[in-house]
């Protein structure tokens, strides 16, 4: 899972750092990864990059260390992929943390799952100055409805602390399927029709991408799936090109 999610906001420069401003210490990239970053910078860089963040139970399994630690090590790393996409001015990041499928995995998994979510984001609660400096924006998306009600509710605290924040968006996909996504976008366009605020005729693709989750945000321009596998897995299938996947 992620530290922030965020959604653009032009009109709201009150909590983004100005340029040059001074970062803490801990936002601080070692020398050599500044200097990497500088390096990139000369040429374009992607505005959305969205990462398939798996690999933790095989990365467990090798060092012989329950799941859950695999996972945890996987959200310590995810924080460090933040802090390079923020020195890189990448502007959209969309992380897939939990897919809805993954539901149907051993109840204890599942439960160790929940309990370190539910953890992390009440660390980033606890941590509103570093979130502040960072800039970001947290947008939880998924089928919520599916979670504890002590994580919607940390999850949603989140989200509105995090909502005046404009320099960086992440998206955190939580109990999340393409599928899902898609089928909530129908949902809501047969309601409009249902309500007369829509005619048949009006409906298009690009109206059912207006409806998705990532509604205003551009598409993906760079989707990285930590594990080198090349399979969506019901991950953005609406929003991302095949040959987009590296």
């Amino acid at each position: 899972m992620g530290s922030v999610l965020a959604s653009s906001g032009e009109d709201d420069q009150s909590t983004t750092p100005k340029s040059g401003s001074k970062r803490d210490d801990d936002l601080k990239l070692p020398f050599h990864q500044r200097m990497a970053c500088k390096l990139l910078n000369v040429g374009p860089t992607p505005t959305h990059i969205a990462f398939i963040m798996d690999g933790n139970r095989r990365y467990a399994r090798k060092l012989g260390v329950e799941r859950i630690v695999g996972h945890r090590r996987g959200y310590s790393t995810l924080l460090r992929v933040l802090k390079w996409c923020n020195h890189l001015d990448v502007k959209v990041v969309t992380v897939y943390a939990f897919a809805l499928d993954n539901f149907k995995r051993s109840k204890k998994e599942v439960d160790s799952l929940m309990e370190l979510a539910t953890q992390k984001f009440t660390e980033m609660l606890d941590s509103e100055r570093e979130i502040s400096q960072f800039g970001v924006r947290v947008n939880i998306i998924g089928a919520l409805k599916h979670l504890p009600p002590k994580l919607q509710h940390v999850m949603a605290r989140v989200m509105k602390s995090t909502r005046g924040h404009n320099k960086l968006v992440l998206n955190i996909a939580f109990a999340y399927s393409a599928d899902q996504e898609f089928s909530d976008a129908a949902s809501m366009l047969a309601d409009g029709v249902d309500q007369g605020l829509l005619k048949i005729e009006d409906v298009s693709a690009n109206l059912v991408q207006k409806c998705l989750y990532t509604a205003g945000q551009p598409d993906p321009d760079l989707l990285i799936r930590t594990s080198g596998e090349t399979r969506l897995s019901d991950f953005m299938i609406h929003q991302v090109q095949l040959e987009e996947l590296t």
